[in-house]
């Protein structure tokens, strides 16, 4: 795992809710399915903790708990050890990866914090984060 990858539930929301800002977009094929690796190097919010290193194809379409099993050829040895740590990680994960899937919430800032906050509260986490991330409205 690298130096770099969030360790608590907390630095992973804070990562990925700074990923999620600063990507400003889905992560998403030509057809509109949301993907861990999408066009123009875009990563969803599980994807963004998936090292490049460890990223394979055949996670597409899989749940992070199934990119976390270990024993299955796609699997992600830093998500399956976050999983390990907290069990808690993985609803924040599905959590994350949902506002991501949620199209409509690319559509403001506003409605993307929103989510976000809702994320940080049902997770007993701090959103304060939220406050200094924006992206361009569409």
């Amino acid at each position: 795992m690298s130096d770099k990858t969030p360790q608590t539930p907390q630095e992973i929301f804070d990562f990925v809710a700074t990923h999620l800002f600063t990507q400003g977009t889905a992560a998403v094929n030509k057809s509109g399915a949301c993907r861990y690796r999408g066009p123009d190097g875009t990563k969803c919010a599980v994807g963004a903790l998936i090292p490049d290193d460890e990223y394979s194809v055949k996670m597409e379409g899989k749940s992070s708990l199934e990119v976390g099993r270990q024993g299955v050829s796609y699997h992600s040895p830093t998500l399956a050890r976050l999983n390990e740590k907290d069990p808690g990680i993985s609803y924040l994960l599905r959590r994350l990866q949902t506002v991501h899937d949620s199209i409509e919430r690319w559509a403001s800032t506003e409605a993307m914090r929103e989510d976000l906050a809702r994320v940080a509260e049902l997770n007993h986490l701090d959103d304060s984060i939220l406050k200094t991330l924006s992206f361009k409205d569409r």
